[in-house]
């Protein structure tokens, strides 16, 4: 009731044709001429006859343009934290203690944009970043379990009755987790295909073939949700992914330099070729190859953007960066020791 005498005030003063910018004052003022204490008072009574209260934000990019998250978006999420903050202060006042408030974000929107705001300090980050395999592991158990199968069951039990359970001996599950980047709907989405394509092969199980055309099905996927994930937080860098398409699967700095010179180029982009090189790193497209040739991913670092940097860093000229496997199918990444083929083989 009170925003719509508000929205009827606004339009009563300004006439329904005509745009109301209003500034910071004249907010204050529409709002503070309604009973703003009273709305207070009797929202901190009911609260007290509950114990607590939760406030959840969720799905923000929902509403998002397609055209990237812009400053706009970014001040709104700031103003959003601020307003939470003040809730709980004014209900502290009104002798309610028990108020808390979680706003949900990507961990990119947040790490990029969010974070380098002069507001940061006032946020409490908490991640919930997925980088421990067992705890993917105990996930797909209980969808299992959900499934009807035996609560008593270990997951590596449960596996082995519908699929392959190692190649070379490595187990086929550890590889889809690596595969899915620790997300847990991508590893998810990954076992819905791998069963999907056996159900259509008649397979009773799982087996090798279905696994490896599977993550290729997949592959298509995650490049096309990733790089949606890179356009929110940037418009400029849509279809990035896209450059590497037919290379090798690594590239050492002169190489990589090139090829973004090429993209920065067409794009016509002022970023520097770090700042290129950190995003594409912090979305997982890219690890750095340490001295032992092993690569390292940002989730392998508990996505600490300062630990995969200092890595980069340390090799200096030296530096070589690995593509993912999970990208290689789609981006027909072919390894030239290797073949055209799945990275266990």
């Amino acid at each position: 009731m009170l925003l719509d005498e508000i929205g009827e005030k606004i339009l009563e003063d300004r006439g329904a044709a005509k745009a109301a910018i209003l500034g910071q004052k004249q907010v204050s003022e529409l709002i503070y001429k309604h009973p703003i204490n009273r709305l207070r008072t009797a929202v901190a009574n009911y609260l007290n006859e509950k114990g607590e209260a939760w406030v959840l934000v969720d799905n923000l990019d929902k509403g998002w343009p397609g055209t990237g998250v812009t400053k706009g978006d970014i001040s709104l999420i700031t103003c959003l934290f601020e307003a939470l903050d003040k809730i709980a202060r004014s209900l502290r006042q009104k002798g309610f203690e028990r108020f808390f408030s979680t706003v949900f974000l990507r961990a990119d929107v947040y790490e990029n944009l969010v974070d380098v705001s002069s507001d940061r300090g006032k946020i409490l980050p908490v991640s919930v970043d997925w980088t421990d395999p067992e705890a993917l592991k105990e996930v797909v158990r209980k969808r299992f379990v959900y499934s009807d199968f035996d609560d008593e069951l270990s997951l590596e039990q449960i596996w082995a009755e519908i699929a392959v359970p190692a190649v070379d001996g490595e187990p086929t599950l550890d590889i889809l987790i690596e595969q899915s980047l620790y997300r847990p709907r991508a590893l998810l989405d990954l076992l819905a295909t791998c069963r999907s394509t056996a159900v259509n092969r008649r397979h009773k199980k799982i087996s090798l073939e279905d696994i490896e055309d599977a993550i290729t099905k997949s592959s298509i996927r995650m490049i096309e949700n990733v790089n949606l994930e890179l356009r929110d937080i940037s418009p400029k860098f849509d279809r990035l992914f896209y450059e590497f398409i037919g290379r090798e699967p690594t590239l050492n700095r002169s190489k990589l330099r090139s090829i973004l010179k090429g993209f920065a180029k067409e794009k016509d982009l002022d970023e520097t070729e770090q700042q290129v090189i950190d995003l594409l790193l912090w979305f997982g497209f890219f690890g750095v190859e340490n001295e032992a040739g092993e690569a390292t991913y940002i989730f392998d670092v508990d996505y600490n953007m300062n630990m995969i940097r200092a890595i980069s860093e340390r090799r200096n000229v030296a530096a070589r960066y690995v593509i993912h496997p999970a990208f290689r199918p789609s981006l027909s990444i072919v390894d030239p020791a290797k073949g055209p083929q799945i990275r266990w083989i």
